[in-house]
């Protein structure tokens, strides 16, 4: 399935939302205090959270490393704020075996853009050659 996969296809569409309880484990993982997210998920708290959306969509899959991120936010996002999300392939390759890919993600609420962002992963060794 991976290798069928080319630039510009859509890899995954989903809608996440973050409550109260989701952005506390964020805060208290990362150790981040700012009373500002008491109202307002703190904008890699949602990078984190469509990641292991993106991650899960691979199933059971050895061999996947995550291997950066950038993002962009346009505006705040309340705690249980609907947000629309779109996965696109942006860049893909094979090198001795090992995909890389690059995601696209563009963070709709209702019809605005609040966000956008790539995401990079590694799949190492998808043929069994152990060259890594």
């Amino acid at each position: 399935m991976l290798e069928q996969l080319s630039v510009g296809d859509v890899f995954s569409d989903f809608y996440v939302v973050l409550d109260s309880e989701d952005v506390n484990s964020y805060l208290m993982a990362t150790g981040e205090n700012n009373s500002l997210w008491q109202t307002y998920v703190p904008p890699l708290a949602v990078g984190a959270r469509i990641l292991a959306e993106i991650i899960e969509d691979f199933g059971d899959l050895d061999g996947l490393m995550h291997t950066g991120q950038e993002f962009s936010f346009l505006s705040k996002i309340l705690h249980n704020q609907k947000l629309n999300v779109r996965v696109e392939i942006g860049t893909f390759s094979k090198r001795k075996g090992n995909l890389i890919i690059a995601f696209s993600i563009e963070i709709y609420s209702e019809s605005n853009m609040v966000g956008s962002g790539k995401t990079n992963v590694i799949i190492f060794d998808t043929e069994g050659n152990s060259n890594v």
